[in-house]
């Protein structure tokens, strides 16, 4: 049975930037588990607030040192390491790990910078001049989010604003009903769903994943991001 991933937390962006978009997949989880994370709280009376207060310490990164954060999701079943280049994800049927590859418009992709990683609790991130890669640790999953603070360069009004990443490890790539799902011999292991996408504004725009040559893509569909740039 494959559990869903529920909505993303996404907070809204500051009114004063410019153009924005913040794409969000709302967790790399495992395909079978629990039902939902939301009911147990539920049923114990306890408030988002302390929610994220528990999930911050039970789900926080550590520095490894040598540029290597790391850390353990006992409800999903995974060992999270980062490092400069990529992140892997490890489960006890096999790993996998991804890094951002390029993005930009249509096939004419750019090269990301290098970045600098930085975390707090539960939260890391990639910075990069005019790109943030997120990741956030919880319950449901590792949740992952990618921030633009400008428009990227090239010709935007005729492409899709994609964002590629490469994929490595010995677990493969499909796609079923809109979600990436990593697979080993033995069937899916882990689930990647709910992709949402926000500009500066908080409007929702259209937004799909797919699989594309053993890479995974997070597309802006075009006439929504022309709008929005303009």
């Amino acid at each position: 049975m494959v559990t869903a991933i529920r909505g993303t937390r996404v907070r809204k962006a500051a009114q004063a930037a410019v153009w924005l978009v913040l794409l969000s997949c709302a967790g790399w989880a495992r395909a079978s588990g629990p039902a939902s994370g939301d009911d147990v709280w539920k049923k114990a009376g306890a408030d988002d607030g302390l929610r994220r207060a528990f999930e911050r310490a039970r789900y926080s990164f550590k520095d490894s040192g040598h540029g290597i954060w790391r850390g353990e999701n006992d409800s999903q079943r995974m060992s999270l390491e980062f490092d400069s280049g990529e992140v892997k994800l490890s489960h006890r049927e096999g790993s996998v790990a991804f890094h951002l590859k390029g993005y930009g418009y249509g096939a004419k992709l750019r090269k990301p910078t290098s970045a600098r990683l930085a975390g707090s609790g539960n939260r890391l991130e990639y910075r990069r001049a005019d790109l943030t890669e997120w990741y956030v640790n919880g319950w449901q999953g590792l949740e992952q989010g990618f921030t633009f603070a400008h428009r990227p360069a090239g010709d935007g009004d005729d492409e899709q604003l994609t964002i590629s990443l490469g994929v490595s490890g010995n677990l493969t790539l499909s796609q079923e009903d809109g979600a990436v799902l990593v697979e080993s011999r033995e069937g899916v292991v882990l689930r990647c769903s709910g992709l949402a996408a926000l500009d500066a504004r908080g409007r929702t725009l259209p937004s799909r994943l797919e699989v594309h040559l053993g890479e995974i893509r997070l597309i802006l569909e075009r006439s929504e991001e022309r709008r929005v740039g303009k």
